[in-house]
């Protein structure tokens, strides 16, 4: 079974800062000569929906409605991590990056500690 962790953090795909979220790197703009086009990566070098024969039949619509979701929150509301006793935001980032990157696959890639994460929505 591929790592689909490993895959999609590899530098010789995503660059050197693969393991940064760096959301610009999915769109290709050329200064003031064409519209921002979003990238479509090689094939094989990422498949979150997996890929081929078997692919999840509703990965438009989970696309679609994910953006649409985060949009709204994310238009009002700022999320950050519900600090632990003694625990600065420094601390708490780092505690969540841990996290994150602490991950394993079952059937499905998912953080093994994510239930150690709480976060708070606040209005802006």
């Amino acid at each position: 079974m591929p790592s689909v962790l490993a895959i999609h953090m590899l530098p010789e795909y995503w660059g050197n800062d693969a393991r940064e979220w760096k959301p610009a790197r999915w769109i290709r703009s050329e200064a003031g000569t064409e519209p921002e086009t979003i990238i479509v990566p090689k094939l094989g070098t990422y498949f979150p929906w997996s890929e081929g024969a078997y692919n999840c039949p509703g990965v438009k619509f989970s696309q679609v409605e994910f953006v649409a979701v985060m949009a709204v929150l994310f238009l009002e509301h700022r999320v950050q991590p519900l600090l632990k006793m003694g625990e600065d935001m420094e601390m708490a980032r780092k505690r969540v990056i841990n996290v994150a990157n602490d991950c394993g696959v079952t059937l499905l890639l998912r953080m093994k500690d994510a239930d150690t994460i709480r976060l708070v929505w606040q209005r802006s």
